[in-house]
């Protein structure tokens, strides 16, 4: 759909054209990526990864040919496998988004412990939402209600031309 949109803006409207190109591009990188790691799942290999070097090829991954910048604090957390997937697919949800809906150019992620709970972080410097008519699509209020069952809190800043930001607070995992 995004290379679609492209085709028909090209002419009008170049650096939009453009902006929908990269989102394309990146969301076929991180599908191509959870194909590779759902074959890896099948097939019963699996490689000592951690949560921090994930989230680090993540970004490595969407900042590769894309021209947006990822800066980053990721700190390895022990999480459950469930926790695992979440973080990971977040982080490549919220940066799609960050580029489809907000135009992002530019993007601050952490991840890390703090308090005894797993803080998750990602800004960035897209053109934002008036929150009081911000329209919770699926993957938001999707979120919203893993992070619930996981037993945390979201937090959700944004203001038009200021970006966006989502914040999550998980607890984390017993060590029993």
């Amino acid at each position: 759909m995004q290379t679609e949109l492209a085709k028909r803006i090209l002419d009008k409207n170049p650096e939009e054209a453009k902006q929908k190109i990269i989102s394309a591009n990146l969301q076929a990188k991180h599908a191509l990526e959870e194909l590779r790691d759902s074959v890896h799942l099948l097939s019963g290999h699996t490689d000592n990864v951690t949560l921090e070097s994930v989230l680090n090829e993540i970004i490595h991954e969407s900042m590769d040919g894309t021209g947006i910048t990822v800066r980053s604090n990721v700190q390895n957390v022990d999480v459950s496998p469930a926790k695992f997937r979440f973080l990971c697919n977040t982080l490549k949800e919220g940066i799609s988004n960050g580029l489809r809906h907000g135009g992002a150019t530019a993007f601050w992620f952490e991840c890390r412990e703090e308090d005894g709970k797993i803080l998750f972080l990602l800004s960035d410097n897209g053109k934002g939402v008036h929150l009081p008519t911000l329209q919770m699509g699926f993957g938001l209020r999707s979120m919203q209600e893993r992070v619930r069952a996981f037993g945390g809190e979201t937090f959700i800043h944004s203001e038009i031309e200021d970006g966006f930001e989502i914040k999550i607070i998980l607890p984390k995992d017993s060590q029993e």
